[in-house]
């Protein structure tokens, strides 16, 4: 599995199982990640952008300084994961669930 430093850009990752892995600075930009599990991952400065994570499970997860622009997270489960300074500038959160994570100085916009 690819870890820290790795590029996922525009690929077809619908179910992926990535629990528990080490991927900062992953750059996930224009990847489909619809029903992934990122459970308890470390996503440090990943970056999301225009991603679809639909459904998706970051129980846990620390995306701390990650980037969220314009993902769809539409029912996506965040409970408890580390959104520290994330930048979600148009980010889709319809019936997303953010119960315990920590939001602090996110910029949700």
């Amino acid at each position: 599995m690819r870890g820290a430093d790795s590029t996922w850009e525009r690929a077809d990752l619908r179910g992926a199982r990535f629990a528990g892995a080490a991927l900062d600075r992953a750059d996930f930009s224009d990847a489909d990640l619809s029903d992934a599990d990122l459970t308890r991952c470390v996503l440090r400065e990943a970056r999301f952008d225009r991603a679809l994570l639909c459904r998706a499970q970051l129980v846990q997860a620390d995306v701390f300084r990650g980037s969220l622009e314009r993902a769809d997270l539409e029912e996506a489960d965040l409970r408890g994961a580390n959104l520290y300074e994330v930048e979600t500038l148009e980010a889709a959160l319809r019936g997303a669930n953010l119960r315990g994570a920590n939001l602090r100085m996110t910029k949700l916009a």
